[in-house]
């Protein structure tokens, strides 16, 4: 009476090391899915980044390869654009010098 036989306090010392090591056991396990987390976001982030940054570089490529297959009709238009805007400053140049002529 007042204290337990030797076996069974031994037993009771045993479960409470089991349980003990079964709580650190969980614990470790715990911590370990919260780091996996923390490991995946970082690695999703990473992934998006890459992902965009393929993505413009895909997009500057096709741009670039679009500009390139237009820029000579861009080139011929511009071409027409100054001929058009020339021919525009004659017939004004030949407007001024005919009011110059009837005025004298």
């Amino acid at each position: 009476r007042g204290h337990l036989e030797r076996k069974r306090f031994r037993a009771l010392v045993a479960k409470r090391d089991l349980a003990a090591r079964r709580m650190q056991g969980l614990l470790h396990i715990r911590r370990a899915r919260i780091q996996l987390g923390e490991l995946r976001q970082q690695r999703k982030a990473l992934e998006l980044k890459t992902t965009i940054y393929l993505q413009s570089w895909w997009r500057g490529q096709k741009a670039r390869r679009y500009v390139r297959e237009l820029f000579p009709l861009i080139k011929k238009r511009h071409q027409a654009a100054l001929c058009i805007q020339g021919l525009g400053r004659i017939r004004r140049a030949k407007r001024k010098l005919q009011v110059l002529r009837e005025a004298r």
